[in-house]
């Protein structure tokens, strides 16, 4: 498979934890994801709406620990 250079970033950090997304944006106006250098497999497309509520779930999830 041909390496994607991803269209957008993010970057989510809470409780001294983070992490980073890539995404390559579809022609469906979705993104499919990358976490690191693979290929996301829990979301592989998503649109940003849905990203974004998947990063606040994971930084509630990280705060409370």
């Amino acid at each position: 498979m041909p390496a994607f250079k991803s269209d957008i970033y993010i970057t989510i950090t809470t409780a001294g934890k983070s992490f980073r997304i890539g995404g390559v944006r579809l022609p469906n106006k979705r993104y499919s994801l990358k976490r690191g250098r693979s290929w996301a497999k829990k979301m592989p497309q998503a649109t940003l709406s849905e990203i974004f509520t998947e990063a606040r779930k994971w930084a509630v999830e990280q705060s409370k620990t």
